[in-house]
């Protein structure tokens, strides 16, 4: 914000060139004509106090009003503004909450949870199977990967395997924003091979259509959202992957495979599909 003083009104005033200061910032209008600045002038204003400020204003070599920002308006009095105190909210909102943790409790026990049924990995019939031999993993992050490994585990995400399997990924670490890493399958050959459901993902627009005239909103955070998908024992075999440690199998949908997000999106679609 700053305060506009056009080169003529500054002359008509009676203020001299002598009192401009250079002045490198730039002044871009609405429509991004140029705005020549002639300069930087510290000028003092009455207000209807009687109050003298001295106000900086950039002057310009175009016609044009002078023009206050906002402090500047405030400073003089010209405008007021009044701030209305609103009631904390939060012991109500806790009160609400808590009693739908207590109903609920078995939904908000902080397990990773799931969606009943199955989905399936369909390959086109000329997929060429590709076994990956494992990647080294630097030496900095082999304890926080084996923590990571058990971890998705104990959660049923992956199940360690022996049997041999046609199809063997390598992961992909990741390290998160609160310094956890997250590992990721690098299903590169596979997802040449997979057939897409094709379901039509919605747009903001179609989404942001049927918000008219609501009232109340609720945000669900689906985290890990493809790791709720249960997959079958074939598709299961597909999401194999090899470790330092030992080959591992996703018993989840896993991130990076092709048909993930249609996948997660249909089924979301079908169950919220009668939520008006």
């Amino acid at each position: 914000m700053c305060n506009l003083l056009s080169y003529n009104d500054y002359k008509c005033i009676g203020l001299t060139d002598k009192l401009l200061q250079k002045c490198y910032k730039k002044i871009i209008p609405l429509d991004k004509s140029n705005v020549p600045v002639v300069g930087s002038a510290t000028i003092p204003l009455v207000n209807k106090n009687n109050e003298t400020k001295l106000l900086e204003f950039i002057v310009v070599n175009v016609e044009c009003p002078p023009i206050l920002d906002l402090q500047a308006s405030i400073d003089l009095n010209l405008i007021t503004y009044h701030i209305n105190m609103v009631s904390d909210s939060e012991p109500l909102i806790n009160k609400y909450t808590d009693a739908i943790k207590h109903q609920f409790k078995d939904l908000f026990d902080g397990k990773l949870g799931s969606i009943p049924g199955t989905v399936s990995i369909t390959l086109d019939s000329n997929a060429k199977p590709v076994a990956q031999p494992a990647r080294r993993i630097p030496f900095g992050l082999i304890d926080d990967v084996k923590a990571e490994l058990a971890r998705m585990v104990t959660d049923g995400v992956i199940e360690p395997i022996t049997k041999p399997t046609k199809w063997v990924h390598n992961i992909v670490i990741v390290r998160r924003k609160n310094n956890k890493i997250r590992l990721c399958l690098d299903p590169r050959e596979l997802n040449k091979y997979i057939i897409r459901a094709r379901f039509q993902l919605p747009t903001f627009d179609e989404v942001k259509s049927r918000l008219k005239d609501a009232k109340f909103f609720l945000v669900l955070d689906a985290s890990n959202g493809f790791w709720m998908l249960n997959l079958d024992e074939a598709s299961s075999e597909l999401l194999t992957f090899i470790t330092p440690f030992g080959r591992f199998a996703f018993k989840r949908m896993a991130f990076g495979v092709a048909s993930a997000p249609e996948e997660f999106c249909r089924i979301f679609c079908q169950m919220f599909e009668n939520v008006e």
